[in-house]
């Protein structure tokens, strides 16, 4: 389920563990998996807007990378991929369905392109 895509500067706050440098122009994409018909993953991209550019709300709920690989022609070539826990925030409760649960696994990834460019930083 699509949620939201927006674009933002990325802040001295925000910038913590992403790769990305401050004032780098991204798109925040939001959007819930379901596995078997239960709100489980909820995906919070940031892409970057010089590399991802031209993405829109279709692009999204269908397949970015789709976009990516196929309009706009980028190689994709690594990932980089750290799992943690942390305590649900009241925006994971609000979209997940976490029943007795207070916590997650988050898997946070930096992907880069074929020019070695970091396009994506990825919370799931």
């Amino acid at each position: 389920m699509f949620l939201k895509l927006a674009g933002l500067n990325l802040s001295k706050r925000r910038r913590l563990g992403t790769g990305f440098k401050v004032g780098a122009a991204l798109y925040d994409v939001r959007r819930v998996c379901y596995v078997n018909g239960k709100a489980l993953i909820f995906n919070k991209n940031y892409f970057l807007i010089l590399a991802a550019h031209g993405l829109t709300e279709e692009i999204a709920t269908n397949s970015i990378y789709d976009y990516l690989e196929n309009v706009l022609k980028m190689k994709i070539m690594t990932s980089k991929r750290k799992m943690t826990t942390k305590l649900a925030t009241s925006e994971d409760k609000k979209y997940l369905e976490l029943d007795d649960y207070n916590c997650l696994a988050i898997i946070s990834g930096r992907v880069f392109n074929g020019d070695g460019v970091q396009f994506e930083y990825s919370l799931n």
